[in-house]
């Protein structure tokens, strides 16, 4: 374990603590099963490495790394640009981020440090094992999955993943998976087009101004969305439908997150490799 002081104005002070003896008997797997490997607030899947910050009111601080990137994150998951940005301009922190760092203290160690290199040479596991670990929250429609940290979709609303989906299927937190949720924006814009073309044809002689007919079927739109959400919260209550219609957008698995996982799918671009007995001839 290595500790790293932090002191204000100063440079940082490196104290090395000695090593526990272990045993001849252990080997490298059971090393690498003592690796702490944790999904961070930004949704990076990083382990912990053997580097201790500690700070200036008296506070340990773990180090991390993160895989995806290959380099040293906080406890929250961000690099040291980001801590440095966030310590001089708090406005830059997203709302939903919780970091408190003081400096970027112990995350500008080179690659080849040794608590660098030793965290580099684990093998992650798949993102959606370690995932799971975590606890998991009811979605409206009676599933449960669990909360992908740092994905939000465009109303900054969060989303989760449910066992048993393909790899490229997120869902809401109304339990709409991401092929419903693009059917429903699709069916929304062909309704908002039908609209606009009957408010076009059927527009008085009067109303000619382009303002007036824009507050006109921005109206009919936003009455035409709300009529919908109405008719689908009535057949849910009523049973004749299993899901709820919502207003969420549809989000797809960072590449972070599919890197990081044994199972995602081949690229489709690239040589096409044939087998032996299968060479074309």
């Amino acid at each position: 374990m290595v500790f790293l002081v932090e002191r204000k104005r100063k440079r940082s002070k490196i104290e090395e603590e000695p090593a526990p003896r272990t045993p001849p008997t252990s080997d490298a797997d059971a090393e690498a099963d003592t690796a702490k490997w944790v999904i961070l607030e930004t949704g990076v899947l990083a382990v912990e490495t053997s580097l201790k910050v500690i700070g200036i009111d008296g506070a340990t601080r773990p180090v991390f790394f993160d895989h995806h990137q290959q380099r040293l994150v906080c406890k929250h998951g961000w690099a040291a640009g980001k801590v440095c940005a966030f310590v001089a301009d708090s406005s830059l922190k997203p709302t939903w981020s919780s970091c408190d760092c003081p400096s970027a203290c112990g995350l500008s160690c080179a690659k080849t440090a040794p608590h660098v290199a030793a965290a580099a040479a684990h093998k992650p596991p798949p993102y959606y094992e370690v995932l799971q670990r975590t606890p998991s929250a009811p979605l409206a429609s009676g599933l449960k999955g669990y909360r992908l940290p740092g994905v939000f979709d465009k109303l900054e609303r969060p989303v989760f993943r449910v066992v048993g989906d393909p790899l490229t299927i997120l869902r809401c937190q109304h339990g709409n998976s991401t092929t419903q949720l693009r059917g429903d924006r699709a069916q929304d814009r062909r309704d908002a087009a039908h609209l606009i073309a009957l408010a076009w044809k059927r527009r008085s002689a009067r109303a000619t101004a382009t303002a007036a007919t824009a507050a006109t079927v921005y109206a009919l739109v936003v009455m035409r969305a709300l009529y919908a959400t109405a008719a689908g919260r009535q057949r849910v209550r009523q049973g004749k439908i299993g899901r709820l219609r919502c207003t969420c957008t549809p989000v797809f698995p960072p590449r972070h997150v599919q890197q990081l996982h044994c199972g995602r799918p081949p690229k489709r671009s690239g040589p096409i490799r044939w087998a032996q007995d299968e060479s074309p001839r």
